[in-house]
């Protein structure tokens, strides 16, 4: 499996995640506090829930349940 185009050439990327007892409810906080959610809770297989914020300062943290 290659890179995506948009990969090839730019800067390296990465995303942290941290584990959270209520995803659902944790990334709901997220939008209160002027934050972004840029994937909404989504289901993984068989193997929990996941979602991706945005906090005020641009910096991206993925969510695990």
């Amino acid at each position: 499996m290659g890179l995506p185009n948009e990969a090839k050439g730019g800067p390296s990327r990465w995303l942290a995640d941290v584990g959270v007892d209520d995803i659902v409810a944790s990334t709901k906080k997220v939008k209160e506090l002027g934050g972004k959610v840029s994937v909404e809770v989504t289901p993984v297989a068989d193997m929990g829930s996941m979602s991706v914020i945005v906090d005020p300062s641009g910096a991206p943290l993925g969510r695990w349940r």
